[in-house]
């Protein structure tokens, strides 16, 4: 499975700043804020990635396991 781990990333940003920068609704960016996200598209990671001025490397994460929070 593949998280997506944004916390280091967000440097004092709140999820009403993630919703208004990504521009998403309130409930996807509390799922991003929380990593409860199932799903992403290309265009939101991207989004986030200039926000956060990070690479999809630098978010994402390989879990072998594959187990969720």
């Amino acid at each position: 499975m593949i998280r997506l781990n944004i916390a280091p990333h967000l440097k004092g940003k709140s999820k009403t700043d993630l919703m208004h920068d990504l521009r998403v609704s309130y409930a996807t960016a509390h799922k991003l804020y929380t990593g409860n996200m199932t799903a992403i598209t290309f265009d939101v990671l991207a989004r986030l990635c200039t926000t956060l001025g990070v690479t999809p490397n630098d978010l994402l994460i390989l879990d072998p396991k594959g187990k969720r929070k």
